[in-house]
């Protein structure tokens, strides 16, 4: 009998060390996992590509760290000798590490100021190599991996969901090409580390064994198909989370904010945005600018247009009084001359709709205060406060020529023979002049061809000189080729806006044709940008009541600025019945704005001369991503998805089944279990009677602790006949039993059969 005792209480150590150095595996694993996904994370924010000699330092790390801490129960030897290795490089090449923090934080920054248009200066480093980048990586990959074993070790779930879901978080907020290997590792590593630390040793390994399914299905997916999906939900979430962030801070309208997608819901909207005192129509007020056309999106121009040969540009034309944003003020103040048919308006502005980021103000303001906002680059102005402004004021010259009419005083091209503020102003204006005829006439090959087939067919933009003659045209091509409709059809995600605005739709409202234009502007050689904001129109200046205007949703508008040397970024209107037409006679007679009924009708006060045929191109189809997979992997892959299917339905029956348990109360739990112990007795005692389960034969050579089972019995016979209720330390011990019986059923194959 002692006998038997010695070798059971033998193999019961043997069986404590052996799930002791598998649990140690299993969290060692998982924290390897997370450490070396994580580092690739945070070198993809920094830097271009992933070095991999952190990533596999990271790796080694834990791993050095977790065979410490198994020989040494219950020390951190491990994590005090990784945070000394961390410290060694300050000491050797402190500053090649200096060196790497900066070069990665100017990695960041640009990445930052590429993603959310902001412009943030980078830290200056000379003397640099890519080594001091891989030596910084080394101490993080060091750094980290010693904390994230300490969260697996003390079951730290909560801030361990924050190290893996924050660097997936951020990799979709900034578009990062993350590889599938590093975000499979991140989560098997977290899902590993939960196994780890709650659930029963067979659910813990099944849950492994569905995670490396996933891990080989992410890996044997084909690069585009994976690509294709990650930057569809890094777009979608970067786009969600600012938006969201956006209508914490500011509120929400109808305007699109450049998104062309979007642009069909413009004037959907009634509710009240802008209430005016003052000004007179029209008016039109600035909000969101579009500076660089993205396919079916407008964008700011990115912080790189402003460096090189233009670093500092803005700082130095603030100190020479002059500013892109109230040009048209500057220009006035500059020339001294007074025009009778200009004169300075008051407007008093109070926002209760509108999206509160911006301060809407028209293209010739003359005077804002400065507490209101601040200008963003040479833009639009953006309000200050986190919740933006709502009230405000400013003055604004009311210009009664159409901005294609106009033309700047002669002393704007000969501003060298001037001094004083023309000769001031006339200095800045051409530094700003160099700058947008550098960047506002980008235009992609496409667009630029397909413009000149449509807008200048038979004569070349060259010829069509001069903003008057090409805003004629453009706006008789446009009422030609489209068709005003308040609320279009939406622009598909996949296709070139103006392509298929042009060529297929033919309709839309002021969000399309003012893109439109802005494009066709560009390939005339004439400086154009896309603005959306609100317009008080002639109509809505009658119903004023006394000098107090509210304008709605219905108000919303996009326009066009073109660049008027001197003058700066003028308002020019494209959407048909929203301007006075001056078509040149040699292009089109004019025809009234209410003769127009759509693409091609009541047009026919068009020259001969000026026909346009549009050549329908014939789709190109490309093959679906999944056709590029090899036959071999679509195999596998068709394979693995069954088994993950199986997989996935088979862990969720013990999801309900162990949160149903968990809401039990005690005595429903003591009855569940005593439940489950029967019928494994059942299976494991051939001849096991349930309504006398103490007569069991060979129960002095149970695999599992007979004296509990005894015990355990017998308290449930009292409890299911009411005369006791369980106490709360004998659940975790009836678990145990059922833990032990469920092991002995495992070593005897049984076990599958037991599942329900």
């Amino acid at each position: 009998m002692r006998e038997k005792q010695k070798v059971r209480v033998l193999s019961e150590k043997q069986e404590g060390r052996f799930n002791r150095i598998s649990a140690s595996i299993g969290k060692g694993a998982s924290a390897m996992a997370i450490a070396m996904g994580w580092m690739v994370f945070f070198f993809l924010l920094g830097t271009e590509s992933v070095f991999l000699v952190p990533v596999l330092a990271a790796g080694a790390a834990v791993l050095v760290i977790s065979v410490l801490d198994s020989l040494v129960k219950g020390r951190s030897y491990g994590t005090f000798l990784c945070l000394m290795a961390a410290a060694a490089p300050f000491f050797f090449s402190a500053q090649g590490v200096a060196r790497g923090i900066r070069m990665w934080g100017n990695g960041f920054l640009g990445l930052w100021n590429q993603v959310f248009g902001t412009f943030y200066e980078g830290f200056a480093v000379t003397g640099h190599v890519l080594a001091d980048v891989q030596l910084f990586g080394i101490v993080v990959a060091l750094l980290g991996s010693a904390v994230i074993w300490e969260l697996v070790k003390r079951k730290r779930f909560a801030s361990l969901t924050l190290a893996v879901f924050v660097p997936l978080c951020l990799g979709m907020a900034f578009s990062l090409g993350i590889p599938g290997w590093a975000c499979a590792l991140l989560v098997a590593g977290w899902v590993g580390a939960w196994c780890s630390m709650s659930g029963p040793a067979g659910f813990r390994w099944e849950t492994l064994f569905l995670i490396a399914g996933v891990w080989a299905l992410l890996n044997l997916l084909p690069v585009p198909v994976f690509g294709s999906l990650w930057q569809r939900m890094s777009g979608e979430f970067r786009v969600q989370a600012k938006q969201g962030m956006e209508s914490l801070r500011f509120g929400e309208d109808t305007l699109p904010q450049g998104d062309l997608t979007k642009a069909d819901r413009m004037l959907t909207g009634t509710q009240a945005r802008l209430e005016l005192e003052g000004g007179a129509a029209p008016l039109y007020l600035r909000g969101f600018v579009g500076s660089e056309y993205e396919g079916n999106r407008w964008g700011c121009l990115p912080a790189e247009d402003y460096k090189g040969e233009f670093t500092g540009m803005l700082s130095w034309l603030g100190s020479q009084q002059f500013h892109p944003g109230r040009q048209y003020g500057d220009y006035r103040a500059a020339s001294g001359a007074e025009d009778e048919n200009e004169v300075q308006l008051p407007v008093s502005v109070n926002n209760v709709g509108a999206s509160r980021r911006y301060v809407y103000l028209p293209e010739t303001v003359f005077a804002c205060p400065e507490e209101t906002g601040t200008w963003k680059q040479d833009w639009s102005m953006q309000a200050l406060g986190w919740f933006g402004k709502k009230k405000y004021d400013f003055t604004y010259y009311n210009v009664q020529k159409n901005a294609e009419t106009q033309m700047p005083d002669p002393w704007i091209y000969q501003g060298e023979a001037y001094g004083g503020a023309q000769g001031q102003f006339w200095q800045a204006e051409r530094i700003y002049r160099s700058f947008v005829y550098t960047h506002y006439l980008e235009l992609g090959k496409e667009q630029e061809e397909l413009i000149h087939s449509l807008f200048f067919q038979g004569d070349s933009s060259e010829e069509a000189v001069g903003i008057y003659s090409v805003t004629s045209r453009i706006r008789i091509v446009l009422r030609i080729l489209a068709a005003y409709q308040e609320v279009p059809a939406r622009v598909p995600a996949n296709k070139d806006f103006l392509t298929w605005f042009l060529t297929e739709s033919k309709e839309g409202n002021a969000a399309y044709y003012a893109s439109a234009a802005t494009l066709a502007y560009r390939a005339a050689g004439i400086p154009a940008r896309y603005v959306e904001g609100y317009l008080l129109t002639e109509e809505q200046a009658g119903q004023q009541d006394g000098r107090r205007a509210v304008l709605t949703g219905k108000n919303s508008h996009a326009w066009v600025e073109v660049y008027v040397d001197g003058m700066g970024w003028r308002a020019v209107e494209v959407t048909p019945g929203f301007y006075e037409e001056f078509y040149q006679a040699d292009i089109v007679v004019a025809v009234p704005n209410e003769s127009f009924e759509g693409a091609g009708g009541g047009l026919s006060g068009v020259s001969a001369s000026e026909e346009y045929e549009i050549a329908e191109e014939a789709d190109e189809e490309r093959p679906a991503p999944w056709e590029e997979a090899k036959s071999g992997n679509l195999l596998v892959l068709a394979v693995l998805f069954l088994f993950l299917l199986a997989a996935v339905v088979h862990l969720a029956r013990l999801l309900y089944s162990r949160f149903r348990y968990n809401r039990m109360k005690k005595e429903e739990k003591m009855v569940y279990l005593y439940g489950r112990i029967m019928g494994m007795m059942e299976k494991l005692y051939e001849g096991f009677n349930p309504e006398h389960p103490l007569e069991v034969a060979g129960m002095e050579e149970a695999p599992f602790d007979t004296a509990l089972y005894g015990r355990t019995v017998k308290r449930m016979e009292r409890i299911i006949y009411g005369q006791e209720e369980p106490a709360a330390r004998e659940i975790p011990a009836t678990e145990a039993l059922a833990a032990e019986i469920r092991a002995a059923l495992q070593e005897r194959g049984a076990w599958r059969r037991m599942k329900k």
